[in-house]
């Protein structure tokens, strides 16, 4: 039996055991979306845990939380057969936890800034690797997250409700175009001016008013239907979940529970510690808001990472370069940062719209 653990509530529990193997030593590495355990066994392996929190009194929550939980399991074993990309291979599935192998590797994140120009260079090509391929896979033309309900063994991936990092935010249902997920992300936005001071309603209103009209108007003139193909995409690939070896080869790609299929020309972006787009423009971030690469090094990691995709995928290219207002506003809609009245997105969308 796994020792014990404590969720956020204070309340005790313990994971159920892993089948013929003794457990020596276990250590918390996450209490975030899921709790995370490196765990010791007495065969000398290590293998990680991942347990889903609960939520007993809440519907909502619970639903996303399981929805959220069992969406990765299904990515990581399609992702294992079906593709190059380094995942840890799932050992085994509980009630609510499942346990997966131990990658080797450190964080790009703790090695980044030991690392050269040319180290740097070389870890951008393998990662540019790593998105065309998600980029190129066959997935349904419908707009979610990988279903749940996947047929085990199946070459093609299923789809099923948009999965996002908050319950708020998540869809019960799949979307059919990118019109509809736009509607629901407006919706989605509208419900946190209900937050505000009664000052800032109004001014946020208008201002949220103005940037869906903008985006409604960016898509009504997209008339390349390669820009609308669904593609899967990561949707938290942060320096954080991509492990590498000390000569910077990618090791691992981690934490797959937040994901979406959903239209190519969302999918192609920047690598998200290089980002100045949206709510991580430096003219308009929220003020706690930090980076962590010097500007004039961003702007040219992002200018490589334009080359090698030009290169090696011209559609990718193509997505990338004319998707950046549109991301951005989805970035925006998304952003969960203090922004009263919506201001900072206001003069971001006088700047840059």
């Amino acid at each position: 039996m796994l020792l014990p653990y404590w969720n956020r509530l204070g309340d005790v529990s313990q994971l159920e055991s892993y089948p013929s193997s003794g457990i020596i030593h276990t250590s918390c590495r996450a209490m975030d979306m899921n709790t995370t355990l490196d765990v010791t066994l007495d065969d000398g392996r290590s293998v990680i845990v991942r347990q889903r929190h609960r939520y007993a009194f809440d519907p909502i929550f619970e639903t996303w939380s399981t929805t959220k939980f069992q969406s990765e399991i299904q990515l990581l074993r399609w992702l294992y057969v079906n593709s190059t990309i380094p995942v840890p291979k799932v050992l085994e599935v509980g009630s609510d936890f499942f346990i997966e192998e131990k990658m080797p590797g450190s964080t790009v994140a703790l090695l980044w800034h030991s690392w050269s120009k040319n180290a740097k260079e070389n870890f951008m090509s393998a990662y540019v690797d790593i998105v065309l391929e998600l980029f190129r896979f066959s997935t349904p033309q419908r707009i979610g997250s990988v279903s749940t309900n996947a047929v085990e063994g199946s070459s093609i991936l299923s789809v099923g409700p948009r999965i996002a990092p908050r319950a708020s935010c998540s869809s019960p249902n799949t979307f059919d175009d990118v019109f509809e997920l736009f509607n629901f992300l407006v919706v989605v936005k509208r419900q946190t001016v209900e937050e505000m001071k009664p000052d800032d309603q109004e001014r946020a209103k208008q201002v949220l008013s103005a940037i869906e009209s903008k985006a409604l108007s960016l898509l009504r003139g997209i008339n390349d239907p390669l820009l609308l193909q669904c593609v899967l995409t990561h949707a938290d690939l942060h320096n954080y979940n991509i492990l590498v070896d000390d000569h910077g080869t990618i090791t691992a790609v981690l934490d797959w529970e937040i994901n979406y299929i959903q239209p190519a020309i969302l999918c192609a972006d920047y690598p998200a510690w290089l980002s100045d787009e949206g709510p991580n423009d430096p003219d308009f971030a929220f003020r706690n808001y930090w980076w962590d690469e010097s500007p004039t090094e961003r702007r040219r990691l992002r200018s490589q990472f334009e080359e090698m995709v030009r290169e090696r995928n011209p559609n990718f290219y193509k997505c990338l370069t004319e998707g950046r207002d549109l991301r951005a506003i989805v970035a925006w809609f998304s952003d969960t940062n203090e922004d009263p009245g919506f201001e900072r997105m206001a003069s971001w969308a006088k700047s840059r719209l």
